[in-house]
Order: structure tokens, then sequence, then C-alpha cells
């Protein structure tokens, strides 16, 4: 089944493009087509990779996010069918206070939390590597890009109890579990949205947009 092409949107800049890479995994309705990855502004992303998404205030640092679902949304027109669920990261400097306590500046902490925005808030690519420590995530990077632009996260935040979880406790705690298509931390029981996600199909759009932080 092929997802039905959108519309371009009025005005946007022709480098802007889209397209949806693999067969589409409808849910129960029929109404949302999920897949497993696509192509956007010559770059191909996939569920589990990490991106920075622009934020609706300009001057403020760019969001960074896993995407833990992507997918079309037959009921909308133009790039507001394109879409993606992401969990969030969140930097130092926006913990509360006792958690800031001790973290590295390139430390950032991932959240139990998700929200769904436009692929078109999509900035780039993004680099996150799991580690327990900024020692420990330099080692697995190779030297040249050591000093590039890259994060590094030891655990989870509980956002209802502002409780920090170490990866560790996490995977000591039989009521959590990873998925395994985006390596999202989630309670159990948790099934991805529209089930086991198909490749496959082909769309195309040009597109553009901000991201949405989620209201708390």
């Amino acid at each position: 089944m092929d997802a039905p092409a959108a519309p371009a949107a009025a005005g946007a800049a022709p480098s802007l493009t889209f397209a949806w890479l693999g067969d589409p995994s409808p849910d129960a309705g029929g109404l949302l087509l999920y897949y497993q990855s696509f192509q956007f502004c010559a770059t191909t992303y996939a569920v589990g990779d990490h991106v920075y998404l622009t934020p609706e205030d300009q001057g403020a640092p760019l969001y960074l996010a896993r995407i833990t679902a992507a997918f079309e949304d037959t009921q909308q027109q133009g790039g507001d069918r394109l879409c993606v669920e992401v969990q969030w990261y969140e930097r130092r400097n926006n913990m509360p206070p006792a958690l800031q306590e001790g973290m590295h500046e390139r430390e950032v902490v991932e959240w139990l939390q998700t929200d769904t925005n436009l692929v078109g808030c999509i900035e780039r690519k993004a680099r996150v590597v799991k580690a327990r420590s900024y020692e420990e995530a330099a080692a697995q990077l190779p030297p040249e890009e050591a000093g590039g632009e890259w994060h590094f996260c030891r655990g989870v935040l509980e956002v209802e109890s502002m409780e920090f979880r170490s990866y560790e406790e996490v995977d000591a705690d039989p009521a959590m579990c990873v998925d395994p298509r985006s390596g999202q931390v989630m309670r159990r029981p948790a099934a991805g949205p529209g089930g086991s996600v198909a490749l496959g199909g082909r769309g195309g759009v040009d597109l553009g947009s901000q991201a949405h932080w989620p209201s708390s």
C-alpha cells in the first residue's frame, strides 16, 4: 500500500524535500500510516535516531530528541501530514537545581515523555552516547570526533516525580523495558504506535516548521 503523496507547502523552499522510505503499517483505523524511515532534505532518518529540532523561540538552543515513531496523518494536508513522535532530552541548564549538580556540560537526561511534532521541525541529526561518565562517552568516539557536537546520557528522568534513574537502575527494574525498535525507555506494558512497523512506501512534499516543547 502506497502512502498518498502530500501536496507541496505554499512558499516552501525547493530544497526542503521529503520522501517516506518503505511500505506503511497502518493503525487500526487506517488513518495513520507508520514508517521506519524517511528522507528529509537529502538526509535519511530512522526510528531511533537522535535529532535536533527547531524551537519556536529562534533565540533558544535547538531541542534535542530521539525519534520514537514516524507516521503520516492522512486527515491532514500538506506538511501537516508528516509527523514524528519524539522523546525529549534535557540539558543541564534546564534541569532542576538539585539534579544540575555534578552534571557535565555535555550531559543530557532522557525524559520519560513523548510528544508529536511535524517532520519539518527537524534541523539535523544529533549524537547522544549512552555512558556513565564523560570520560566513558568520549572513549567511545573516534579521537577526531571527540571535540565535535555530541552529548552523553547516564539515565532517565521520571517527569511526574522528577526522579532521576540511571540506566543501571532501569535495567534492574522489571517494571521498565526498552523498545527494541527505537531504544526508548518505557514502562511495561508499552506497545509501539501502530504495532510492528514494516518497511516500504514513498511520498513527496516540501515543508518547514518548528518544534513544540511539551507542556508540563
